[in-house]
């Protein structure tokens, strides 16, 4: 078979697609990676309505702290020291493993103070299985905190619920606000719009909230689901 040849970042690439075995590119051509985006739960306590991940991830474990250092350890061994390093939580739901939460932050403040590196901290959460203690342990670190809230109680409550089908809204107002409040600029939501929902009213009762970052995402489902946003949805949106 005849080699295959093509031209990357500058590179003339020769290979014989029977063996594959390119020449090494110089990876120095390339942005060093300075984010890491870590699934430390390896599931979800929720059963919300359009879950993508339920249908197309395989079943994960939870993270093991031995592998949360190897991913702490290599992300600063990669970048450039010039450059700020960010964790992103957020997979699944972080919270069921709130342990490796903790040993992410303490690790990765020591490596970030041993290369005199700008630190940022990430979560993504669905709210429910916060406490003071743990949004004490948020704001005092300077986490960036987001939430997952889809409006107000009833189209919430339609759209995330529990493994027994029952809405989680009364169960994260109370940290939506606390966290409005005490971290404005660190803390955000994020809603998904579903068919009918008017994304007015999701903005507007966030803000109501005292919710200064509001983030909307479009579903995305398969053609011919009843969840699917039509063409009204999309001019509304």
């Amino acid at each position: 078979m005849n080699s295959v040849n093509f031209r990357t970042l500058g590179l003339n690439v020769s290979f014989n697609p029977e063996i594959v075995t390119p020449p090494i590119l110089n990876e120095e051509q390339f942005p060093k990676p300075c984010s890491l985006a870590l699934d430390i739960s390896g599931s979800c306590n929720l059963n919300c309505i359009y879950c993508a991940e339920s249908s197309t991830l395989p079943k994960r474990e939870p993270m093991q702290l031995k592998t949360l250092n190897q991913a702490i350890d290599a992300i600063f061994k990669w970048s450039d020291k010039k450059n700020g390093i960010s964790f992103h939580l957020g997979s699944g739901e972080p919270l069921l493993n709130p342990e490796m939460l903790r040993a992410l932050d303490r690790k990765a403040r020591i490596r970030a103070e041993e290369n005199n590196q700008p630190l940022a901290l990430y979560l993504t959460t669905n709210g429910t299985l916060l406490d003071d203690e743990l949004v004490k342990f948020l704001v005092e670190g300077n986490w960036n905190v987001k939430i997952s809230i889809d409006g107000n109680q009833v189209i919430h409550d339609q759209q995330r619920v529990d493994k027994t089908g029952k809405g989680t809204y009364l169960k994260i107002l109370p940290f939506v606000t606390k966290l409005s409040k005490q971290i404005p600029h660190r803390f955000s939501t994020t809603s998904v719009l579903c068919h009918g929902t008017n994304p007015r009213d999701v903005f507007y009762t966030l803000a109501s909230l005292g919710v200064r970052r509001i983030e909307l995402v479009p579903i995305a489902v398969k053609e011919g689901s009843k969840l699917a946003l039509r063409k009204k949805d999309f001019e509304e949106y």
